[in-house]
């Protein structure tokens, strides 16, 4: 999704948007199977990784109710919608193997390489399911506003809430996950990493859209920093930081309310650079960043070393990848465009798969 600044509050959005692919890179640097900050660290420093990952957690909450934003007057689907994104994914794809295999020597099986070909990421196959039903889910909002909030009450208490209070519970009684407790699948509630969480944050951003919502920024702030208050304490006890976790929702909603009423001149900048953000978020997780380049930087034992070396590795680690991900998006969308534009300019990909558009249903209907 791509936010078009012809409009002085939505430089907000973007800059928002870059908020938040940083954070994702955060995220990924204390992972404990990626970048390890978390694993490795101790003590004060164990204590502010923490800290930095509760301030984090809501980076792809953002970037979901950010398109419920923008996404809730759309009542068609056409092809051109998400095969952008799979252009995207596999062009990065494909260079950040050969460079992991040319650069770091990463040995590959002949079965790797074909299996490059599986789209095997969960955000832009969750997010493009998104987009193939965000018009259906948008004609919710032709219902009253009293059943629409009901609606995602409903899905906050089933899918968010519960989860939160049983993580809770089991957590006190020093239990593990308890087969077929979840109202999501057999196996549990995934933590958030499902297409109902999905919907939900879509749901929550259009809402905010459709019933201009809003909160005074002071309140916003004061909220996400409790939340975060909240969160880090209770990560030493639980696993709290999950995208259906309640504390998260909140937090995430209130930094983006916070955001959709701040005030910003526009600035090319910020516009440029927040268009970067789906490129960061794919480059980024690919094996070239996530283990080869992360290694480079020795983050055990720099952590090791104390709090100051910890501090210096992860900024230099997280804002270098930032760096090369937004410079090699840059190349690499400009290398592709052509191919993405004979694509875009095929009848099948432009063709409405459906329209559920108040004229489109009246035409069907008097035909009918």
């Amino acid at each position: 999704m791509i936010i078009k600044s012809n409009n002085k509050r939505l430089i907000n959005f973007d800059l928002l948007k870059i908020v938040a692919f940083i954070m994702v890179v955060f995220l990924h640097y204390n992972n404990k199977g990626m970048g390890g900050g978390l694993l490795y660290s101790q003590g004060f420093t164990l204590l502010v990784f923490k800290v930095i990952e509760s301030i984090c957690i809501v980076a792809v909450p953002l970037f979901l109710l950010i398109t419920g934003y923008f996404s809730s007057k759309n009542k068609s689907f056409c092809l051109r919608k998400i095969i952008g994104l799979y252009i995207l994914f596999y062009s990065y794809r494909f260079v950040c193997f050969w460079l992991d295999f040319f650069i770091f020597h990463k040995e590959y099986e002949i079965n790797d390489f074909f299996l490059l070909l599986v789209p095997s990421n969960y955000y832009i196959n969750l997010y493009s399911v998104l987009i193939l039903l965000s018009p259906f889910i948008n004609k919710l909002f032709n219902l009253s506003k009293k059943i629409v909030i009901k609606l995602i009450l409903i899905l906050v208490i089933l899918f968010v809430v519960l989860p939160s209070i049983t993580v809770m519970y089991l957590s006190y009684f020093e239990k593990g996950f308890i087969t077929g407790l979840s109202f999501l699948t057999i196996d549990g509630d995934l933590s958030g990493y499902s297409i109902v969480m999905f919907i939900i944050y879509y749901l929550i951003g259009a809402i905010v859209r459709e019933y201009d919502i809003s909160f005074k920024k002071i309140y916003s702030i004061l909220i996400y920093l409790l939340m975060i208050s909240v969160l880090t304490p209770l990560s030493y006890i639980m696993d709290i930081w999950n995208y259906n976790n309640i504390f998260v929702l909140i937090s995430a909603t209130s930094l983006f309310l916070f955001f959709k009423e701040l005030k910003i001149s526009e600035f090319r900048f910020i516009t440029v650079l927040s268009s970067c953000s789906l490129g960061v978020f794919i480059l980024h997780t690919q094996n070239l960043f996530l283990f080869s380049y992360f290694s480079l930087f020795n983050i055990g034992d720099e952590i090791a070393k104390g709090f100051l070396y910890a501090m210096f590795n992860m900024f230099t680690v997280v804002f270098s990848i930032i760096l090369i991900c937004v410079c090699s998006d840059l190349l690499l969308r400009f290398i592709v465009k052509p191919i993405k534009n004979k694509l875009y300019s095929c009848y099948f990909v432009n063709k409405k798969i459906f329209d559920l558009s108040e004229n489109n249903n009246n035409n069907i209907i008097d035909k009918s």
